[in-house]
């Protein structure tokens, strides 16, 4: 009855702009059904090392976030200057989700662990991946070590600074939604 997929194949991301109906299911979807996407915004802190690190390494940049979910990494990299914004997500309707706030990203529909090669980049980010050992080896074999950030776990401190606080902004009908729906009584 179902047909067994042998091979992970992407799909394009179309042309979605913020509020049209393709993107509004995508965030519906992301606020019902996959609110993992959200749930480290309540701790803002932990975004503080990219923040701080960002900001003195992100202008006149490249920056490709492996993993990109609903772009916080590449909003922060954006905010301090980063001069072309690339997100690849293995979750479609966080790639459609992010492609319409951000229409002048390239969003990439893709397991960034079965790439042959990732797009060109002068620094490569990621947040949380527990295969760090996987993708320290993966980024030896496409020669790019070296432009990984971070190159281990880091947690963070301190009060949210004003990227991320741009970031909530720029994410406000998404955070309404999620309170709307209970999920983030503590973020009120």
């Amino acid at each position: 009855m179902f047909e067994k997929l042998e091979e992970y194949k992407p799909i394009p991301i179309p042309e979605v702009k913020e509020g049209e109906a393709f993107w509004l299911l995508a965030l519906g979807h992301l606020t019902r059904h996959q609110t993992d996407y959200w749930k480290d915004i309540n701790d803002v802190h932990d975004y503080n090392p990219y923040e701080n690190w960002l900001k003195e390494h992100a202008a006149g940049k490249t920056v490709c976030d492996l993993g990109g979910g609903t772009g916080v990494l590449l909003h922060l990299a954006e905010y301090y200057g980063a001069e072309k914004c690339i997100s690849i997500d293995n979750n479609p309707w966080a790639c459609v989700y992010t492609k319409g706030i951000y229409p002048h990203w390239d969003v990439i529909h893709h397991n960034f662990f079965k790439m042959d090669k990732w797009p060109e980049a002068d620094i490569y980010l990621h947040k949380g991946i527990p295969e760090i050992d996987a993708l320290i080896n993966k980024t030896n074999m496409l020669e790019v070590n070296g432009r990984v950030f971070p190159q281990e776990y880091m947690d963070g401190d301190g009060e949210e600074q004003e990227g991320m606080i741009d970031y909530v902004n720029k994410h406000d009908r998404a955070f309404k939604e999620l309170i709307r729906l209970g999920w983030m009584e503590d973020y009120v």
